[in-house]
């Protein structure tokens, strides 16, 4: 009797080795003999009120990409994009955003004029396709920087990591 028990054990075994999918724990599935893929969205671990700065005069900026919003949205971050510098302007006097994503190009001069907004938001430049100098640069200026839809959770975990800095007392500006 015991040996047929074993052997009926090691027949289930191995059906059950055979199968594809199998159920376990009522609603998830095991998934055996190939690789479990699993598409999960980012959360945020700082949600951020973001100012998008994506200027007419530069029309193939990856600011532009309604992917990088998307992905921006979906990790829970509160989005608004402003084109001229007259809007950019009223929204940094509101006081109301954390980050203002820019391009590269008008990173610097936007920098200076956030600083004596009320929030004080970070800028972080936003790149396309970069060289590694200039992101050595980058992050010795800004301390962050986005790599644009391509790259979107280095995008997003960049994102927090400037939010947390932003939480702790006496960051650097």
């Amino acid at each position: 009797m015991k040996r047929f028990v074993q052997s009926m054990g090691v027949i289930a075994g191995i059906c059950l080795l055979s199968l594809n999918v199998a159920e376990a724990c009522g609603d998830k599935l095991l998934a055996l003999s190939r690789a479990v893929r699993f598409q999960r969205a980012y959360a945020a671990s700082h949600p951020a009120n973001i100012l998008v700065y994506a200027t007419r005069a530069h029309t193939a900026t990856p600011l532009k990409e309604p992917k990088l919003h998307a992905t921006l949205k979906q990790a829970g971050h509160k989005l608004r994009t402003v084109e001229s510098a007259g809007e950019l302007e009223l929204a940094v006097r509101s006081g109301q955003f954390d980050l203002v994503l820019a391009d590269v190009a008008d990173a610097a001069s936007l920098k200076q004029r956030v600083e004596s907004a009320p929030s004080r938001p970070l800028v972080l430049p936003v790149f396309s396709k970069p060289t590694k100098k200039e992101l050595k640069a980058a992050e010795k200026e800004y301390g962050f920087y986005l790599m644009g839809p391509d790259k979107p959770i280095e995008s997003l975990v960049a994102i927090d990591l400037a939010m947390k800095s932003r939480a702790r007392p006496g960051r650097a500006s």
